[in-house]
């Protein structure tokens, strides 16, 4: 003989199956948001100080980094975190500094700074590449603390060659680059 199930054994039944298959459903969605590939553009604002010239002098390199702000050409995307954009300052001292050696290979790191208040420190080693408009700067490493731990990441970013003329004259005081950030 055939037993029906009472309608409340039935109920709970569909509830266990559906509870089951949520977590099925939405356990792969959860850890790949969790590990999903963030990227952010936007702008670096750097300046010298002293201005750059043609003679080669000690000088205080300064970056302020908005990436993935409405107010720049810049988005970030970070599926799952409800990060909408990042920051980071930068000062360094580069000895011997002029408009044909700005910048420098190497290592270094910066604490980027989420939308959301959290932040992650990206231990890189920096690499130039000049090309005949721009250089770009390619710093590859780790995201060795905070948020992405432990996660490789790259960021590139791309210099406008510096104007000639006012590296004969003035010297140049400050340059807007591109950067795109990309955790792996």
């Amino acid at each position: 003989m055939r037993r029906l199930l009472s309608p409340r054994r039935a109920l709970a039944g569909a509830f266990t199956v559906a509870a089951v298959a949520a977590d099925l459903w939405f356990a792969p969605v959860a850890a790949s948001a969790a590990l999903a590939r963030v990227t952010c553009t936007g702008q670096e604002a750097v300046s010298y100080s002293p201005g750059l010239t043609l003679t080669p002098h000690d000088t205080t390199v300064t970056i302020n980094s908005l990436l993935g702000s409405a107010g720049n050409p810049g988005l970030c995307v970070a599926p799952g975190k409800g990060i909408t954009s990042a920051t980071y300052t930068e000062v360094f001292d580069r000895p011997g500094a002029s408009c044909v050696q700005a910048l420098f290979n190497g290592p270094g790191s910066r604490v980027i700074v989420w939308s959301d208040g959290r932040s992650s420190t990206f231990t890189f080693t920096a690499q130039i590449q000049t090309l005949p408009a721009a250089s770009l700067v390619t710093l590859t490493g780790t995201i060795t603390s905070g948020e992405f731990a432990g996660r490789r990441a790259v960021e590139t970013i791309q210099i406008p060659q510096l104007d000639l003329v006012q590296c004969l004259t003035t010297g140049i005081d400050n340059s807007i680059a591109l950067a795109t950030l990309v955790i792996l």
